[in-house]
């Protein structure tokens, strides 16, 4: 070998070692970055109910490497219940850098260690989660992330009644109690009292917190300021709201100020639910009577009032009038699910084979069926190109939505509500 190739040799022999070198290590990065990817589990939230602060315990998820199942035993032994108060909302915050749940649906834990759904967060979103009523439980907040990752979050609380302030406040939050104060108090009028305003007034919104003459409202009630009769206080939980010596003003400042409000307004049915009895109206949930023939995609003109049971989530529908009746060219079409209890899914728009080809990865289990179409004629004469969804169950279209999300969001809920519906059945 020449001197001079002798020479290149010796200095690019350690290039090659050093190269080498980087290869390897940039490969090992590589095996120990995808390690991590793989390992890495779900965000744990914070979760407060009311103003208390409440610990999760994870249970199982599905994540980056697939589902990874946790033993009831081993998450049981590690449940301590923590003290919270009844209906109280809760709050679910996961850290920024993973982003929020498309839908977070809760259950709670049941003694042969099933979970029994609860409808509202199904219906109502995030403003569903509450504590409900006192007693030791276990509640379990699904979460759904795009790309089929879920987590299963177990809270073990013991709810508590709230407390009260004086025996005359009202018992929880967004509740009203009202003290009447007369010359003379006897049983009779109280049960009269009492009756009267139990049919003006849901029992579950205002009732009365005590009934008394003025000497005993000066020696018990002496925090209230009584020095004359006939007196109507409105209490909310944090004290007096309203006072007058008429109860007709005291009826009048409740119906305008309290009660929720009857609605009359118009919109699209963009979702039916016959089995749970509902309908949404540009994505707001209405009750509605039993067999009432509501179909997604009518334009509806309507009054709406809260029911008087108590049950004060959403109002209920009446007086009306149907603007426009769902397309015909959805009766009895080609897209509805061939599957009882599956849903099959039709997109237009120049998204929508994209958009169905992502659902594929949410690990939606109630999809059977999609179409994706750049546009549809109705039978209106209308063309519709624009990007919409249509989802369909064995017998009808039961929603529609312009935004992907609001799909996912519809799926991930329908799974927890037909979980509920096998359970009750």
């Amino acid at each position: 070998m020449k001197e001079s190739s002798k020479k290149r040799f010796h200095w690019i022999r350690p290039l090659l070692w050093g190269a080498g070198a980087v290869i390897v290590i940039l490969t090992m990065l590589y095996f120990d970055k995808e390690k991590v990817y793989k390992e890495e589990k779900p965000p744990m939230p914070v979760i407060t109910v009311g103003d208390t602060e409440v610990q999760a315990i994870m249970g199982s998820y599905r994540w980056n490497d697939g589902l990874v199942e946790r033993e009831m035993k081993d998450i049981t032994k590690s449940l301590k219940n923590q003290h919270v108060y009844e209906n109280e909302e809760m709050k679910v915050e996961f850290p920024d850098e993973t982003g929020s749940p498309v839908f977070i649906g809760k259950s709670t834990l049941m003694p042969n260690g099933k979970k029994f759904p609860d409808i509202l967060p199904s219906i109502m979103g995030e403003n569903g989660l509450i504590s409900e009523g006192e007693g030791i439980k276990t509640a379990v907040l699904q979460a759904y992330w795009k790309d089929g990752r879920t987590a299963e979050y177990y809270l073990p609380i013991k709810v508590e009644k709230q407390p009260q302030i004086k025996p005359y406040f009202p018992r929880s939050k967004g509740q009203y109690s009202i003290v009447v104060t007369e010359k003379e108090a006897t049983l009779e009028k109280d049960l009269e009292l009492r009756g009267k305003l139990l049919k003006q007034y849901p029992s579950a919104l205002i009732t009365v917190g005590a009934y008394t003459d003025l000497q005993r409202a000066e020696e018990e009630l002496s925090e209230l300021n009584i020095k004359e009769v006939p007196s109507y206080i409105l209490l909310d939980e944090e004290g007096e709201v309203f006072r007058s010596k008429d109860i007709g003003l005291m009826e009048k400042y409740i119906d305008e100020n309290v009660l929720p409000q009857a609605t009359s307004q118009e919109g699209i049915v963009t979702e039916v639910n016959r089995e749970l009895g509902f309908i949404k109206i540009d994505g707001v949930p209405f009750w509605i009577d039993k067999g009432a023939k509501y179909h997604t995609g009518q334009k509806l003109a309507f009054n709406a009032r809260y029911p008087e049971d108590g049950q004060l989530w959403f109002p209920i529908l009446e007086e009306v009038r149907v603007l426009e009746e769902q397309d015909k060219i959805f009766y009895g079409s080609n897209w509805m699910s061939n599957e009882s209890g599956k849903l099959s899914i039709l997109a237009i728009g120049n998204k929508s084979k994209e958009k169905m080809e992502s659902l594929k990865k949410e690990g939606i289990k109630t999809v059977v069926k999609t179409s994706a179409e750049n546009s549809i004629k109705m039978e209106n004469g209308k063309e519709l190109n624009d990007f919409t969804i249509f989802v369909f169950n064995e017998k009808e279209l039961i929603f529609q939505t312009d935004a992907y999300d609001e799909l996912l969001k519809f799926l991930y809920s329908k799974e927890n509500l037909d979980t509920l519906m096998s359970i009750t059945q």
